[in-house]
């Protein structure tokens, strides 16, 4: 051994070098990046041991028979596919169709610009379940097989064209599907949902798993199937949702045409950042037909205008979704049709995004129109799923309310909102009362997250009181009630002494490095709106919580007194993550994931190198 560490200056030894192997390949992604480099380093070797052992002959003749197998099983499998029976549609007024549109938008102030291309919607009637010829799908329970397993596989899959209540209103799965997520949503509107026994939904739907859907538009009928109400579901690229429901006004003027739709029109504040060009300022004003028009019965042919006003009424753009014929239903079209209607419009769908960033950059570079940053979601818009860190340090987050409230030792109830999960319904705590005495009022406090983004900047605050009161001025949470802010981490600080030698461990590394790299994230402010909560009250001068030591915050003394080891190591990484992409990744977790990728990269090429001399006995 001591040879060998002489032969190399004494840089490395063979202990050494798999020391490193077994600190870098920890994954499948480093793993795989090992072998890609590894191979990319030793090809020549690699090309004369495949020409001393492998029958090229021999190995060509199965990799063409294998081809023409896998390629004809395939025909099989699409042709299966495709002539499989319609799922019953009794007691449904309309059928799925696919709708080919176009769709244009005319932008009027700072700056003109327009544009047009084409657009793919597919439409199903809201309750039904199942597939047509395998074209279009609406919660289709069809399972779902791995890739690998799909390839060599003649079972039917999922329909090319996907519409899945998972995608819908509330985040999440609803056993009865669209209906269900339906009838929730009108439930939070105050609405019966037996006042619309009909509804029909327009979207873009998945189509190879892929999925870009600026709006949805819901319809909705009554008893007599006449169109009573709308549901606008906008999503925006940043991965929030806002839905608005209309109940729009016919308009007055009369078409001489009876089979002709007439208008409906409605107009309501903006409350969602869609566009980076535009702020929440202003209105919308909607302008649509009823594509079914009369009773449900008609066509299929879409007609709807979206204008936004800016604060002074004036129209600032105008959008525009139309169909360029009627809708298709796929229970009609043969297997030739359906291949050419698939051949024509595969791409329609997954250039949508493209389309959007190339417009973007137009309006930025060629235009010169100001980017307009986006602000936090507001409470009634379903803000983007979380991360990975925000997830955990939420869980951690919600368990440390949950202690704090158990130990305050008199009547208080806490009301807890979460935001970027499935599940966003509340959760009230209450601490125990006491049993000799009538229980007072309780106080009462309302902490309601509307944005995932509070938990990464909650972990850069020396005290839990202060990231909450400063994040309500950010607005990345609400607080509302009588309880004092500094009510719930004393009573923490009190339940959770500071960990010693002998109650527990001491604080890890990583946690003096945490404390070492932590500083206040700077207030969230909107040059183009106005505050929705008055700036926060000065913090207390304290660096952080009462009880607190070795630069540990309140919530992190609660996690090493009360967390299992690997909940400690995972927040400990996630956080370090979370303040290290501040001052190398401009706060960008995914600009940092690819610098550690590109650093994983260069120490990997450089120990496959120190092997290759080391095998080499260079």
């Amino acid at each position: 051994m001591s040879t060998l560490s002489s032969q190399h200056g004494g840089i490395l030894s063979p202990v050494v070098l798999m020391e490193l192997i077994s600190w870098l390949v920890i994954d499948q992604t480093n793993l795989l990046l090992f072998f890609l480099i590894s191979f990319t380093r030793n090809k020549e070797s690699l090309q004369e041991v495949a020409a001393t052992y492998v029958n090229k002959e021999l190995l060509s003749a199965l990799l063409t028979t294998g081809a023409v197998v896998f390629t004809l099983s395939q025909i099989l499998r699409y042709v299966k596919a495709l002539k499989e029976p319609t799922t019953s549609l009794d007691g449904f007024s309309t059928e799925p169709m696919l709708f080919p549109c176009r769709t244009s938008h005319r932008r009027f102030f700072p700056t003109k610009h327009s544009f047009e291309y084409s657009y793919l919607l597919a439409g199903v009637p809201v309750g039904w379940k199942g597939s047509v010829g395998g074209m279009l799908s609406a919660d289709d329970p069809v399972m779902i097989l791995p890739w690998h397993r799909r390839l060599f596989s003649l079972k039917q899959g999922a329909a090319w064209h996907v519409v899945s209540g998972d995608d819908y209103l509330a985040r999440g799965h609803h056993a009865n599907g669209l209906k269900g997520k339906l009838q929730d949503f009108l439930q939070t509107q105050g609405v019966d949902h037996k006042e619309y026994p009909y509804a029909y939904l327009v979207t873009a739907p998945r189509f190879l798993g892929y999925y870009s859907n600026p709006v949805s538009l819901w319809y909705l009928y009554s008893a007599t199937k006449e169109l009573s109400a709308l549901i606008l579901e906008v999503n925006n690229t940043f991965g929030e949702r806002h839905s608005y429901f209309l109940k729009p006004s016919r308009s007055s003027s009369k078409s001489t045409d009876e089979t002709k739709s007439p208008r409906f029109t409605d107009q309501w504040p903006k409350d969602f950042y869609v566009s980076v060009f535009n702020s929440r300022a202003g209105s919308y004003s909607l302008s649509a037909n009823d594509p079914f028009y009369p009773s449900m019965t008609g066509p299929g042919l879409i007609d709807a205008t979206i204008t936004l006003s800016s604060s002074t009424s004036s129209p600032k753009l105008i959008a525009r979704l139309f169909s360029t014929s009627p809708g298709i239903p796929p229970s009609t079209m043969t297997l030739l049709q359906k291949t050419h209607f698939l051949a024509a419009n595969w791409w329609i769908g997954l250039a949508t995004f493209p389309r959007t960033v190339a417009q973007a950059l137009t309006i930025l570079t060629a235009k010169k129109l100001p980017w307009v940053f986006r602000p936090e979601p507001r409470k009634d818009t379903i803000a983007r799923d979380g991360t990975a860190s925000e997830l955990l340090i939420e869980r951690l987050f919600r368990r440390y309310l949950r202690h704090a409230v158990e130990n305050v030792g008199e009547g208080t109830m806490v009301t807890y909102t979460p935001a970027g999960l499935v599940d966003l319904r509340s959760e009230t705590m209450r601490s125990p009362s006491p049993q000799l005495s009538a229980p007072a009022a309780p106080q009462a406090l309302e902490i309601r997250v509307l944005t995932p983004l509070f938990y990464s900047r909650f972990a850069r605050y020396p005290s839990v009181a202060e990231a909450l009161r400063s994040e309500s001025g950010s607005a990345t949470v609400t607080l509302s009630g009588s309880a004092p802010l500094d009510l719930l981490p004393a009573a923490a600080a009190a339940a959770s002494p500071v960990p010693t030698a002998k109650a527990a461990r001491p604080p890890p590394w990583k946690y003096a490095l945490i404390s070492y790299l932590r500083r206040r994230p700077e207030q969230i402010m909107c040059a183009y709106e106005k505050p929705l909560v008055p700036a926060p009250m000065p913090s207390p001068p304290a660096a952080t919580d009462a009880g607190t030591c070795s630069g540990l915050t309140g919530f992190e003394n609660f996690i090493l007194n009360h967390a299992t080891a690997a909940e400690e190591a995972e927040y400990a990484n996630h956080v370090l993550k979370i303040l290290s992409s501040e001052y190398v990744a401009f706060g960008w977790l995914e600009i940092l994931g690819l610098e550690f990728f590109l650093l994983r990269a260069v120490v990997l090429w450089w120990l496959v190198g120190r092997f290759l001399i080391w095998g080499r006995g260079g």
